[in-house]
């Protein structure tokens, strides 16, 4: 009965490490997804409201000009694609995407294309470096009263 027992114990470990496993790579997932999305909703709520915007000639640099948080002043905003060994997104020099205790994210591409005076179409793909998993989030943002300027400062 000894023996069995053990077997039976070892197989219900077994199990149980799979299925922790499995809810650790979805968790790990889903963090990766909240930082996309939260990267792509504060550079399409910037862009939108920007003044002016500029692209660099490889579309994975964007500055822009736009109101402060009170309306009072006008302030200069930068996000980049940080490549090399973390690859990640920078606004203003501080990180966007990156590590953290459920998940690492590594950004593949960081793409800006005008699309007219007052559209940037605008992609970034990125990996879970946990599951391998990669995602890609696409949009257009409509620039309401700026526009996109042609020289890059």
């Amino acid at each position: 009965a000894v023996p069995a027992l053990t077997a039976l114990f070892a197989g219900f470990l077994a199990i149980l490490f799979i299925l922790l496993r499995m809810y650790g790579c979805a968790i790990s997932d889903w963090e990766v997804q909240h930082e996309l999305r939260h990267a792509v909703e504060c550079i399409t709520e910037d862009v939108a409201y920007a003044q002016e915007v500029w692209l660099d000639d490889d579309g994975t640099k964007l500055c822009l000009r736009t109101f402060s948080c009170d309306a009072s002043e006008t302030v200069g905003v930068v996000y980049f694609w940080k490549k090399g060994g973390s690859s990640r997104l920078m606004k203003d020099g501080q990180p966007m995407t990156g590590e953290s205790c459920l998940g690492r994210v590594e950004i593949l591409e960081f793409r800006t294309v005008p699309q007219g005076e007052q559209q940037i179409w605008l992609r970034i793909r990125a990996r879970n470096m946990v599951t391998r998993h990669e995602y890609l989030l696409e949009t257009v943002v409509q620039i309401y009263d700026g526009k996109i300027r042609e020289r890059f400062y």
